[in-house]
C-alpha cells in the first residue's frame, strides 16, 4: 500500500472505461488540467488468476518537472473516478507494462496504440537490444526467402503493406546496404539455373571440415 507522505515527479493509476471513467478524461486531463500524460491501449484481454475476464481498464502515467504529494495526484484521480494512484518508480518498466512487452504470459498490445499527450516521449522506452533486431533480420530474411523476392523494392513495399513498424525499421534504417546487396545477389543466383538451388549442393563446415 502506497504511503500517502509519498512524493515524486511520475504517477500511475488505472481508469474504467465502461464503468467510471468520464468520456471527456482526455480533454480534463489536456484540456483543463493541461497535464503531460500517457495512456495505454485499452486492456480488454487481461485474465485474473483464475481464468476470468478483468474489467477493461486503462493505465494511465501522468508526469511532471517537480514532485507532487499523493493528495495532490488523488485529486486528478477523483475527478476521474479512478482508484487511488500509485508513485511510479520505473517509468520505463511501467510504460512498457502498458503493452506487456515484458510479460509474454499476458496478452500483447500493440506499442502504435500507446497514446501520448501534452509532451510525454516514449523515446528510448522500447530501444530493442542486438539479439532482438537479429531475430528480426532473421524473420525478414525468411520472408524474402519463402516467398521469393529478389528485388528491394519488393521488399520496401511488401513490409509497408505490413504496415510492421519494426521490420520498417531494420529495413529503412539498420540493414538497408545488406539486404540491397543480399537480394541483389539473389536476383543474380535465380539467372544461374545451372546453379545448385540452396541445400542441394554441397557444403563444407568450416570448423570441422566435413560435409553438412
Amino acid at each position: 500500500m502506497i504511503s500517502r507522505n509519498s512524493r515524486g515527479r511520475n504517477w500511475t493509476f488505472v481508469g474504467y472505461p465502461e464503468d467510471s471513467l468520464p468520456e471527456d478524461y482526455a480533454s480534463i486531463l489536456s484540456d483543463e488540467l493541461h497535464l503531460c500524460w500517457c495512456e495505454s491501449p485499452v486492456h480488454d484481454a487481461d485474465l485474473n488468476g483464475d481464468g476470468s475476464e478483468k474489467k477493461k481498464h486503462i493505465h494511465f502515467i501522468v508526469s511532471f518537472e517537480g514532485n507532487k504529494s499523493f493528495e495532490q495526484i488523488q485529486e486528478i484521480t477523483d475527478r476521474l473516478n479512478c482508484p487511488i494512484p500509485q508513485l511510479c518508480r520505473n517509468v520505463c518498466s511501467m510504460v512498457r507494462y502498458m503493452i506487456h512487452l515484458d510479460n509474454p504470459d499476458k496478452h500483447q498490445y500493440k506499442k502504435e496504440e500507446i497514446l501520448v499527450h501534452g509532451g510525454f516521449s516514449l523515446e528510448g522506452y522500447f530501444t530493442r537490444s542486438q539479439t532482438e533486431n537479429r531475430d528480426i533480420l532473421k524473420e525478414i530474411l525468411k520472408y524474402c526467402v519463402d516467398n521469393g523476392i529478389t528485388e528491394f523494392c519488393d521488399l520496401v513495399e511488401a513490409v509497408f503493406q505490413m504496415d510492421n513498424n519494426d521490420w520498417i525499421d531494420i529495413i529503412t534504417c539498420r540493414n538497408t546496404m545488406f539486404l540491397s546487396a543480399y537480394l541483389k545477389s539473389r536476383y543474380y543466383r535465380s539467372q544461374q539455373p545451372d546453379r545448385p538451388a540452396l541445400g542441394q549442393g554441397t557444403l563444407i563446415d568450416r570448423l570441422s571440415g566435413e560435409e553438412i
